[in-house]
């Protein structure tokens, strides 16, 4: 069994309606690294017919959460921050690359770069996570 995809498809994304109404697919995930994606529709739009800020910021903390968790040990947000680079249009296949790059027990350091396709960098999302001592229940 993979572990961190259980983790994140069965104990977190299944559970998730908000990650589901946005229509998050999960591309990859193990522990401190997850990709997710989503298309922008027409109801992500702000009154600038841009996809809305939240969106990218909703992307990027579920990438951080899922990468933090896939761990097996249960993770929480501390801080976030969002860098906005470039504006997001309809149809944007948005794709974030969540990474941990700095551990210190028990505050890790993730930065998520979101870009269309891969290629566009369009913003850099930066957050601290306090990993607690509690596994996930399958994990004993």
């Amino acid at each position: 069994m993979d572990t961190a995809r259980y983790i994140v498809e069965q104990l977190m994304l299944k559970n998730d309606p908000f990650s589901k109404f946005l229509g998050m697919e999960l591309l990859e995930i193990r522990p401190g690294h997850c990709k997710l994606s989503l298309v922008v529709t027409e109801v992500m739009l702000n009154g600038f017919r841009i996809a809305h800020g939240g969106i990218l910021f909703s992307l990027a903390d579920s990438a951080m959460a899922f990468a933090a968790n896939a761990g097996g040990y249960i993770s929480y947000s501390k801080t976030c921050t969002l860098q906005f680079k470039r504006k997001v249009q309809l149809g944007d296949v948005v794709i974030a690359h969540a990474k941990c790059i700095k551990s210190d027990d028990p505050v890790s350091t993730y930065e998520v770069h979101i870009a269309v396709d891969e290629g566009t960098l369009l913003a850099i999302f930066s957050g601290e996570v306090h990993t607690t001592n509690k596994r996930f229940e399958i994990l004993g």
